[in-house]
């Protein structure tokens, strides 16, 4: 079996009312033991925390935290390179951004990120791709922090190309991440090209990373397992069959991010019923199928 991890970001509101000591807490509380930071959602504004001078501060609440509950971070989400889309964030500072999720790793002992590839249509896309993550993988080396990089739903990358774009960095820090949902966009027809076994099998040991989450086959809806239509037993049989290692990391954060503040405590129940079912995938076997109890 392999470590059961989620995302933080499920109480993330807009003013920043809860510290992100909280969020750690509430999670670890749930029964996660193993969490994934997720420094996607906090760059979202310039007056988010992880912008400011105070930044080391602030991570170093999370991993205190943690560490408080028994719970350490064992994966991240790196912040997306397309700071264009955030105003007073230039590429430029987007850059400095992503720098500072590295250190932010090596501070809280995190062996592993995730980075989404910049989605393009240029047929030049992974030679912009290495030019863009260089800085990043020379930080990421002096620190030793793995990348992961993710397989794109919007640009509908093929697994090939991405698994030629990871072998082509040459680096042993370099390997993929699966997202479930990203590969099964099936538009009511699934088929090979949506099975995450297929899938799994081509990526094999380059493997360093999930995003566990489901969906109904036409958007990103970052559900709990079994709450949508994606055959995890398909998806168990190929982390086995590549003899996969490392974290099971949900991303279902819309189980509890629509809920109102007022039903935090549902939220919780939501939460720790997540944490039971991963423990159950995770004891998946061929024999017996998903674990019991």
């Amino acid at each position: 079996m392999y470590p059961v991890s989620t995302s933080i970001h499920f109480f993330i509101d807009p003013a920043y009312g809860m510290t992100l000591a909280e969020q750690v807490t509430i999670v670890a509380q749930c029964g996660f033991s193993y969490l994934d930071f997720n420094f996607l959602d906090w760059h979202g504004r310039v007056d988010s925390p992880f912008c400011g001078d105070g930044w080391e501060a602030w991570i170093d609440s999370a991993g205190e935290a943690a560490a408080k509950e028994g719970a350490v971070f064992n994966q991240a989400h790196a912040p997306c390179h397309d700071g264009i889309r955030y105003p007073g964030l230039d590429a430029g500072g987007m850059q400095k951004l992503m720098e500072r999720a590295v250190l932010s790793c090596a501070r809280l002992g995190i062996p592993q990120m995730v980075y989404h590839p910049v989605q393009t249509g240029d047929p030049r896309w992974k030679e912009i791709n290495y030019e863009l993550f260089a800085p990043v993988m020379e930080i990421s080396a002096r620190c030793g922090v793995g990348m992961a990089f993710e397989n794109i739903s919007r640009i509908r990358q093929a697994t090939e190309d991405l698994i030629e774009y990871t072998d082509g960095w040459h680096d042993p820090l370099a390997g993929i991440c699966w997202d479930a949902g990203h590969g099964f966009f099936t538009e009511g027809n699934a088929s090979a090209e949506t099975d995450p076994y297929v899938h799994l099998m081509k990526i094999g040991k380059r493997l360093r990373a999930t995003h566990i989450h489901d969906n109904l086959g036409y958007s990103d809806d970052h559900l709990p397992p079994f709450e949508g239509i994606l055959p995890w037993e398909r998806m168990m049989r190929g982390l086995h069959d590549i003899g996969y290692a490392h974290s099971f990391t949900f991303e279902a954060h819309h189980a509890v991010k629509r809920l109102p503040p007022s039903c935090l405590d549902l939220a919780q129940e939501k939460l720790r019923y997540l944490a039971k079912l991963g423990k159950r995938m995770v004891a998946w076997t061929p024999e017996q199928g998903f674990g019991t109890e």
